[in-house]
């Protein structure tokens, strides 16, 4: 990423900050819901004290930790995605021009 004269990061055209903030932000959530989700299954064996009760707030805390990182994934996808594409293009570039030097 580019470097702006105020210091901050220029983002890709695709991706404006304010969204690449709430991604961020989504994903550590569902991280932290994850971890929380799991310590509470396994650390304090939650399902075994408060028998269903437990065994549901288990599974509320990982099911909605994983949604809230399906949005980081898809958006790590994207990136990959125009990754790729941008060195086929230079590629292709360097082709072209090597083609026309040798004319």
């Amino acid at each position: 990423m580019a470097i702006q004269s105020g210091g901050q990061h220029a983002a890709s055209p695709a991706v404006k900050p304010p969204r690449l903030f709430w991604l961020k932000l989504a994903m550590l959530l569902g991280i932290a819901l994850i971890i929380i989700g799991h310590y509470l299954w396994v650390g304090l064996d939650l399902p075994q004290t408060m028998g269903v009760s437990g065994i549901m707030l288990v599974a509320a805390c990982c099911a909605l930790g994983l949604l809230l990182s399906l949005p980081t994934k898809i958006y790590l996808t994207l990136l990959l995605m125009q990754h790729e594409s941008d060195v086929k293009a230079a590629k292709h570039a360097a082709r072209q021009e090597k083609e026309h030097a040798a004319d």
